[in-house]
């Protein structure tokens, strides 16, 4: 195979565990004329393809240009490779650009053993051993494409999931590469923020003289509201990966905002989730749903477009939430959406952001193989991580001094306070929210009350 139809001369030599196939040496050989296909000339047509290995020593990038057709129709497509970088350098190709043009294209990346254990792979592993056994997998819409069917299932897929959606193991890969496309200063690998940059964070927020105070979880609470909430038995395809961690984002949100039956709720990038109908059946809330994603304007209780733009009219709503979503908002539409906060909510009325992405350091997550072929802008003044494997285009991280800027000089007479929440881990090891913010619209009665551990809930 080829990445085109052509004669091509192979020498015959004797067979040692170190031969390369295509050899550039012409001393005492002799050769044959064959004729070379493309995958594309003898398999472009097929649907289907459920997995391809490749062990071409050295022609492996010949192969894939020739097969270009067959991966667009076959998305799904499991690609399993030997790699060896000296060998595709003997053939003229540079390994590691060859890689990046794998990962552009929106494949996932990871080594896999002979226990199918999957493990991350870096730059150096792979330029400087003699071979690799690599599995790649194809991201479409920010996640890997799961098989069609059980009849379609590889052993191997179900490992290659973005990174922040698994424990156990997380492939990834700290590929090296400096990427033009995007002119930020650039680091590898996904934005490390743990309790070191949490207190750093803590600090910086007094400092600027921002309301901030640490939030401990009832564990004990949390596990009554999961109960009456239902997940499992009415939502059971809701982030079965990670859903301790999306539950205690519902149950914080609902614990800061004090929902109740008066409250007209806005689900802010609701998209799927089931939050709007669980805070109906537990509190009483009347639900509206936002995404970019629904059709525009006001449709029942769906309210579609642009988030810093809503359909609604003024003073509409009296609690408004975003779940793991905030972050996501990209050049400046997150100063947009808070000044459209600041008209939406009623007089006494909150919105709860979490997580509230902070780092020590003005941050922006992307995974290349997203980000740049869509063409995704970053903001100037942030250092953007790139995270292969994580599947999305952009995550926002603010350090004290952007807060400040970007949401609290925004505000328009709004007040913020950011909780630190010091004891997600007792709720379960894979939950990772540390911050989260309420902004609450000033009014002439008092709308909270002063204990933030009151809730009313109708059947739990």
């Amino acid at each position: 195979m080829s990445e085109l139809t052509a004669g091509i001369k192979v020498s015959i030599q004797e067979n040692t565990s170190s031969q390369k196939f295509l050899d550039s040496r012409s001393d005492n050989q002799e050769f044959i004329e064959y004729q070379t296909y493309s995958l594309d000339v003898a398999l472009g047509e097929i649907q289907g393809i459920a997995a391809i290995h490749i062990d071409a020593q050295g022609a492996e990038p010949k192969i894939l240009k020739g097969m270009q057709k067959l991966l667009a129709n076959n998305p799904e497509v499991t690609i399993h490779m030997v790699f060896s970088g000296e060998n595709i350098q003997a053939q003229g190709v540079d390994p590691k650009l060859f890689v990046y043009g794998l990962l552009i294209q929106g494949f996932s990346l990871a080594k896999y053993e002979n226990n199918y254990q999957l493990k991350a792979v870096s730059e150096s592993e792979l330029l400087s051993s003699s071979s690799v056994n690599l599995i790649f997998k194809k991201i479409i819409n920010g996640k890997v494409v799961e098989p069609k069917s059980k009849e379609e299932e590889n052993p191997l897929w179900k490992q290659i999931i973005p990174v922040e959606n698994r424990t156990e193991i997380k492939p990834r890969s700290d590929f090296n590469y400096y990427h033009p496309e995007i002119p930020n200063p650039q680091k590898q690998g996904g934005v490390l923020h743990g309790p070191e940059s949490q207190q750093k964070v803590f600090h910086g927020l007094i400092q600027l003289g921002i309301d901030v105070e640490d939030y401990k979880i009832d564990v004990d609470d949390y596990r009554k509201y999961f109960k009456a909430a239902r997940y499992a038995e009415d939502f059971p395809d809701y982030y079965s990966f990670n859903l301790p961690e999306k539950a205690l984002e519902h149950y914080i949100a609902a614990k800061l905002l004090q929902l109740n039956h008066k409250d007209i709720y806005i689900d802010i990038a609701s998209q799927h989730s089931p939050t709007p109908t669980i805070y109906n059946r537990l509190f009483g809330v009347n639900p509206y749903l936002q995404d970019l994603d629904y059709p525009q304007g006001l449709h029942g209780n769906m309210i579609g477009g642009d988030a810093a733009n809503m359909a609604v009219p003024d003073g509409f709503a009296s609690k408004m939430a975003l779940h793991c979503s905030f972050e996501h908002f990209e050049n400046n539409s997150d100063m947009g959406f808070i000044r459209e906060v600041s008209r939406v909510l009623k007089p006494g009325g909150a919105i709860c952001i979490l997580p509230l992405y902070m780092f020590d350091e003005y941050a922006i997550q992307t995974d290349p193989a997203v980000s740049i072929p869509q063409e995704v802008k970053f903001d100037d003044d942030a250092t953007v991580y790139c995270a292969y494997g994580w599947g999305n285009r952009h995550g926002r991280f603010y350090d004290p001094d952007h807060l400040l800027s970007r949401v609290c000089n925004n505000l328009n007479g709004m007040n913020i306070k950011v909780y630190r929440i010091v004891n997600a881990k007792q709720v379960d090891q894979s939950c990772y929210v540390q911050f989260a913010a309420l902004i609450q619209k000033p009014s002439q009665e008092k709308f909270f009350s002063a204990n933030k551990n009151m809730l009313t809930i109708l059947d739990y």
